[in-house]
């Protein structure tokens, strides 16, 4: 027999919790966690809500600045032309002279 997928105790207060970190400035998870237990009788860990709150964030978008050309693409084939690779070789002759 499988078992159901894991359901946190925490899905049923998801917009309880949610309103309390839109705050500003955010309602901390301690206080969080005095609140659930006191309003709904819920013990839970800070960590708990902070894992739950984690895992159900949006990332942080990528900021970039593009460049002022309308065309990226035409932008990037340039760049990608205009680079040239580094060489590897090691010079015949050395520029220091150790010996005395």
């Amino acid at each position: 027999m499988s078992t159901p997928p894991y359901k946190s105790k925490l899905v049923p207060y998801r917009d309880f919790i949610a309103d309390l970190r839109a705050q500003f400035p955010p309602v901390t998870y301690k206080e969080i966690a005095r609140r659930l237990k006191e309003q709904f009788n819920l013990d839970v860990t800070i960590n708990a809500i902070f894992s739950f709150v984690k895992v159900r964030s949006k990332p942080p978008p990528y900021i970039a600045m593009l460049p002022a050309t309308t065309d990226i693409r035409n932008t990037i084939k340039t760049r990608i032309k205009e680079h040239k690779p580094t060489t590897t070789e090691q010079p015949k002759d050395p520029k220091w002279d150790f010996s005395e």
